[in-house]
């Protein structure tokens, strides 16, 4: 199969992969490595909320274990907020135009994410975890619509 190659390029950390043989890899720089994402994110503008979307089910589907306590009061609040901020950037991202059914989306999906976490050992459903996610959704949704209008559109 493939090998990869270790030499001074590589160790200057201009190369990331340089494989041989089967796979039909060939070397890949930092930047054509940002570049296919960037071109797949692109072709495929669903995929970044998509992915969002995984990452936020995944974490919310673990069950609780026995912690010494929050680092801050909150601290619980501010994770979703960031978390749904993330996914307001990839709707927006997404919507090209900033479609409000996005963010209408968005939204559902937190509440439907509280109420799955119900059935989750240890774990409760919160309306007040629901506002956080609406709103880190609404601020990374209408805070995006700058630079996300440019990076998609050039």
């Amino acid at each position: 199969m493939g090998e990869l190659l270790c030499n001074s390029e590589a160790a200057a950390g201009q190369d990331i992969v340089d494989s041989t043989g089967m796979g039909g890899f060939t070397r890949m720089s930092k930047d054509s490595i940002s570049g296919l994402v960037r071109e797949l994110c692109r072709r495929r503008p669903w995929l970044p909320a998509l992915v969002c979307a995984i990452v936020i089910l995944t974490v919310s589907s673990i069950p609780k274990f026995a912690v010494r306590g929050p680092l801050f009061p909150g601290c619980d609040k501010l994770a979703h907020f960031i978390e749904y901020l993330i996914l307001g950037v990839a709707l927006r991202y997404w919507s090209g135009d900033g479609r409000k059914r996005f963010l209408s989306g968005g939204i559902l999906f937190a509440a439907l994410d509280e109420f799955h976490q119900a059935f989750i050992p240890g774990r409760h459903a919160s309306i007040w975890d629901v506002v956080a996610d609406a709103l880190g959704l609404v601020v990374g949704f209408v805070w995006s619509r700058h630079f996300v209008r440019k990076e998609r559109y050039g």
